[in-house]
């Protein structure tokens, strides 16, 4: 039996300081996508991505340099996962509360 896999990413996204509000609300409602608030707005963002495949985190990086005032998407880490392994850690972790 074969298990679906978890794409996990995250990329720090450079964007022109007068789009990042735009840029926070074109992103913010995709339940794949999670915005880490930056320190300091200097332009940049880290954005960690969840997704079922290769292709679709391709999606999400092309996506998000579509979108006004972004300068440039850089992927700075990515693991895959077995779906099942990752449920199966929660569930062990959430029994030891």
């Amino acid at each position: 039996m074969r298990h679906q896999q978890s794409h996990i990413s995250s990329v720090i996204v450079h964007i022109e300081p007068n789009y990042i509000n735009e840029f926070i609300e074109s992103i913010i409602k995709i339940p794949a996508l999670e915005i880490i608030p930056p320190e300091k707005n200097q332009g940049k963002l880290i954005v960690v991505i969840e997704a079922h495949s290769e292709k679709s985190t391709s999606d999400y990086i092309e996506m998000m340099k579509s979108i006004r005032g972004v300068l440039s998407v850089a992927m700075v880490y990515h693991q895959v996962e077995d779906t099942h392994s990752l449920d199966e850690e929660i569930i062990a972790m959430s029994e030891n509360i």
